[in-house]
């Protein structure tokens, strides 16, 4: 992976995701997009890449909210190990395993946040909780078919499987 498009590509996002947020959103709650890159890197890159790229990019969330700082990078953290596992045995091209795999990632995000706002914050909505997991499912087939037309400008090598 290449590092200089790595961080323009977070930037970018990021940016996306603070800009974006007041204009797209659904009940009150905005889309993750930073979370479909992770997604993206999670399913694409090796493991050892997408677990350093998901942690940077909740790191980069983190400073961004209101959260504690590391619990966008823990949930991501674990996310990319997860999805690191069992990404030889999904179809990685396909639309639905986008949208699937981003759904199941934006509610354990969200199941995280959840609880630590439970035991030290101020509440968080559960409305708000699953449209955003909504949105995001539905936003990530777009979004990562252009990432997929970025991937080589990543650096992201296509794995071979072997027939």
């Amino acid at each position: 992976m290449r590092l200089l498009p790595y961080i323009l590509l977070g930037y970018v996002v990021v940016g996306l995701q603070v800009g974006l947020s007041g204009y797209v959103h659904l009940g009150g709650a905005a889309p993750n997009l930073v979370l479909i890159v992770g997604v993206f890197f999670a399913l694409f890159a090796t493991r050892d890449i997408a677990l350093l790229a998901c942690f940077v990019l909740g790191l980069m969330q983190d400073m961004l909210t209101q959260q504690t700082l590391g619990l966008y990078a823990l949930s991501y953290g674990a996310l990319a190990l997860v999805l690191t596992s069992t990404a030889s045995m999904l179809y990685r091209d396909h639309p639905l395993t986008h949208a699937a795999a981003a759904g199941a990632a934006s509610i354990a995000t969200w199941i995280l946040l959840l609880i630590h706002a439970a035991i030290f914050g101020p509440a968080i909505s559960v409305r708000t909780a699953v449209f955003s997991t909504i949105l995001t499912a539905l936003l990530a087939p777009v979004i990562m078919q252009i990432l997929l037309r970025l991937r080589v400008f990543l650096g992201i090598r296509v794995p071979r499987r072997w027939s």
